[in-house]
């Protein structure tokens, strides 16, 4: 037996410990703005958040979705708009303080995937932290070329890729001496 929710908040008290409740969200705008501003991207759009939040004993919850969103962010090189989509899966456990870490365990050898459980599971904060992470770090434009420098004092030769190499110096320096 599942039950559907539309909201982003999950209070405990209104979950029954033995039905599953499925979700799908629907972000508003207010909140795609915060978001955009947050993480730095110039649009989101597709904004998907879809699952379910199953009992897994103990008082504990596994929640299981899949996150997909299209963004736009500018190119780390050149700052033009460059769009990416992704997809993931996401799953997440949710225990009570006293089960999340059992007598036998350290804090260190827990899951990483358990949180402790508190009044509510926010669902717009999972989605946040979760399309932070799929985020590229440094995305680049296509047509992007890789910038050459060269460095070195005025009126010497500059140092570039080719003359930095160490044993490309070596070898030259020993065709010198023979």
């Amino acid at each position: 037996m599942s039950k559907k929710v539309n909201g982003p908040i999950l209070e405990l008290r209104q979950l029954v410990k033995n039905q599953t409740v499925n979700f799908e969200l629907a972000f508003k705008q207010e909140f795609i703005n915060s978001i955009k501003l947050q993480l730095n991207l110039l649009s989101l759009q597709k904004a998907i958040f879809l699952g379910s939040l199953a009992p897994l004993g103990q008082g504990g919850w596994r929640l299981a979705a899949t996150i997909s969103a299209t963004v736009e962010q500018q190119c780390s090189v050149t700052l033009e708009p460059v769009f990416s989509s992704m997809e993931s899966s996401v799953i997440r456990n949710f225990r009570g303080e006293l089960s999340a870490i059992s007598d036998t365990q350290s804090y260190d050898e827990t899951s990483e995937e358990d949180e402790v459980l508190g009044k509510a599971i926010y669902l717009e904060t999972i989605f946040c932290e979760e399309l932070s992470l799929l985020l590229p770090d440094y995305p680049k434009a296509k047509h992007t070329n890789y910038l050459k420098n060269n460095y070195g004092p005025p009126g010497s030769s500059p140092l570039n890729d080719e003359t930095s190499k160490p044993f490309a110096i070596l070898s030259d320096f020993k065709k010198k001496l023979s």
